[in-house]
């Protein structure tokens, strides 16, 4: 069970260091924080997470529970908060307001860390009497929600929020370049760093290995030059582009696969079935075995309309892969015309050429083609989990 807010207070005169990392929803940290728990702990921390649990994830309830577990077992206090993914369910932001609020008051934690917009922005304002005290509250931008290009009211909602936000901001992180000038330029924070992403294990993917039989699970070909993405099923993620991309082609030798789950899966599985693209269209759900499905393919697909540096496709990058994906922030951080193409992700025709243009580098140019995927995988490292580590932990001993 997550723990409810009902741990005695702390004895008066109790030196003990405490770190809180929050979110929105509970497979951010799942994701993207283990590395940093064992960061703080290292550091003398005992930590506490808080998020929600229940609702908005994008793993699996089987993997939250281990989550969980771990975490208890751990001796991380886990916390079950109501935050929101919609900016407009009001009550439950302020219920959650108020749970924070009322634990951070309590704790008195020495940091915090948070990310996310709704979790980062309601933690931020939670914690402003214990910054009075001391406390380092540190945001961690995985990309604004505000960027060129971005819908309007995105700016007249969004961006206001989080400038008020970073008053009360010691310091902000951005994981993009496109982020880091914006909020050098706009933002008011105490300090701002550019982090380059969340970090990723190069080696687990650099390792893996190609399975044969994961492709005969799935029904496809090993002639086949299948496509695959890694992502929660949404309308951000823009999978029906590529669906219809691939549909346009006619090309029966090329078969899309897409990794995942989400508010969408069922829309985009029913139009692959009215439209008669199981052959070439095929979803594998939540899967444990990323490293081995990515080896298995043969190029990495990638449509968002919004990212802010993307881990998934940063994990293709370390399997060695050529890359399509959508010409936005983030993605032209790390994505170069000798590794792959950059498309514009609104455009079924562009997604089409890209495709059809690398199946020929397939199939005629396997040379360039491999070349590409090469590239990659040394450009990526850069980006390496031990590199964000090191700089992570130097913002969390900062004073």
């Amino acid at each position: 069970m997550v723990n409810k807010i009902k741990r005695k207070t702390a004895k008066k005169g109790n030196t003990e260091k405490k770190a809180f990392i929050t979110a929105t929803v509970a497979s951010m940290i799942d994701l993207f924080n283990m590395d940093n728990i064992g960061i703080l702990k290292e550091l003398g921390y005992k930590v506490d997470i808080a998020a929600n649990f229940k609702q908005g994830n994008v793993t699996d309830l089987e993997r939250l529970r281990d989550f969980k577990l771990k975490m208890q077992e751990q001796g991380v206090e886990v916390y079950h908060v109501p935050i929101p993914r919609d900016i407009f369910c009001a009550r439950d932001i302020l219920k959650s307001y108020r749970i924070l609020k009322k634990l951070c008051d309590r704790e008195r934690y020495s940091i915090v860390h948070t990310q996310t917009p709704i979790g980062g922005v309601v933690t931020r304002f939670a914690c402003r009497n214990i910054r009075k005290s001391g406390t380092r509250v540190i945001y961690v931008a995985h990309g604004f929600h505000f960027f060129k290009g971005a819908p309007i009211k995105n700016w007249l909602l969004i961006y206001p929020i989080e400038w008020l936000s970073s008053f009360i901001t010691d310091v902000l992180v951005t994981i993009n370049r496109e982020d880091y000038a914006f909020a050098k330029r706009h933002m008011k924070a105490k300090k701002l760093v550019y982090l380059p992403g969340a970090g990723i294990d190069v080696k687990k993917y650099e390792n893996a290995v190609y399975n044969v039989k994961l492709r005969e699970d799935l029904g496809i070909a090993k002639d086949a030059f299948v496509l695959i993405h890694v992502a929660e099923f949404s309308l951000n993620k823009n999978q029906k582009t590529v669906i219809q991309a691939i549909e346009r082609l006619k090309n029966t030798n090329i078969v899309y696969v897409m990794c995942g789950i989400g508010e969408e899966k069922e829309n985009l599985e029913e139009y692959v079935r009215s439209h008669k693209l199981q052959e070439t269209v095929k979803f594998t759900g939540y899967r444990e075995d990323i490293p081995e499905l990515l080896k298995s393919a043969d190029a990495f697909i990638f449509a968002s309309y919004r990212e802010g540096l993307s881990v998934a496709l940063m994990e293709a990058m370390a399997a060695g892969m050529p890359v399509i994906c959508s010409c936005i922030r983030g993605n032209i951080d790390l994505i170069k015309s000798q590794g792959g193409i950059l498309v514009n992700p609104y455009s079924v025709d562009e997604f089409a050429e890209a495709i059809n243009r690398m199946y020929h580098m397939f199939t005629e140019q396997k040379e360039l083609f491999c070349r590409m995927g090469e590239f990659n995988q040394k450009r990526v490292r850069k980006f390496g989990k031990n590199i964000v580590n090191d700089k992570m932990r130097d913002i969390y001993m900062e004073r």
